[in-house]
């Protein structure tokens, strides 16, 4: 039960993120570049009008008629259930006949935190640990394993890190993710630290790998 509700958590989060960047792209889109001043702001200003007009008439007429809340909530539900499936390149790999050398975790990792990064600047460590939650073998573990398994991997968490208008919460920047790709770049990142990490060591670290201070 706690995966699913899980699960329903992280697509929530990845929907509201898509619609917040959706609109936000969508009105700054009406910004004319052959005009300056507060001419060319007439089109984002006319546009957040609408996105504003449009919230206020769904408010009246959900409380006008409460029962779309019987459609809309289960539609919402189903929504984030589907996104907050694991992506697939995190997911257990099938045999193959001919052996192939180990692909390296941090790669692994690092591909499944980018695509959940996205295009911001990075990811805070509540949104992150969720999400972790749903990788295979890592179901139950509590904040601070999954703390212990990132330092494992290499990643390095901020201990402040700003993503849209969120500030001041520990997270992991995407430029350190990126460096994660390239086994030249991985652990030069510079580590802040995040209090209270745990030494032990979860099943996302490679064996006899050392744990690295975060």
């Amino acid at each position: 039960m706690n995966r699913h509700a899980t699960r329903i958590f992280t697509g929530s989060v990845i929907l509201t993120r898509r619609i917040r960047t959706g609109l936000a792209t969508w009105i700054a889109g009406g910004r004319r570049t052959d005009l300056s001043g507060w001419r060319a702001a007439l089109g984002p200003l006319v546009r957040t009008g609408i996105v504003l007009a449009l919230g206020y008439a769904a408010v009246r007429i959900i409380r006008a008629a409460p029962v779309l809340l019987w459609l809309l909530t289960p539609a919402w539900l189903v929504a984030a259930y589907r996104h907050g499936a694991a992506p697939a390149a995190v997911q257990d790999e099938p045999e193959d006949a001919d052996p192939a050398p180990a692909a390296d975790p941090r790669t692994g990792f690092a591909r499944w935190l980018l695509t959940l990064i996205g295009d911001r600047p990075g990811i805070h460590l509540y949104e992150l640990y969720p999400a972790m939650r749903q990788l295979p073998g890592q179901e139950g573990r509590d904040d601070a394993a999954l703390r212990a398994a990132l330092r494992t991997l290499g990643v390095p968490i901020q201990r402040s890190l700003r993503v849209g208008t969120i500030q001041g919460r520990s997270g992991v920047r995407r430029a350190d993710a990126e460096a994660l790709l390239s086994p030249a770049e991985s652990g030069t990142g510079e580590r802040h630290g995040d209090a209270g990490q745990s030494e032990d060591s979860p099943s996302l670290s490679k064996p006899g790998e050392r744990a690295e201070s975060a």
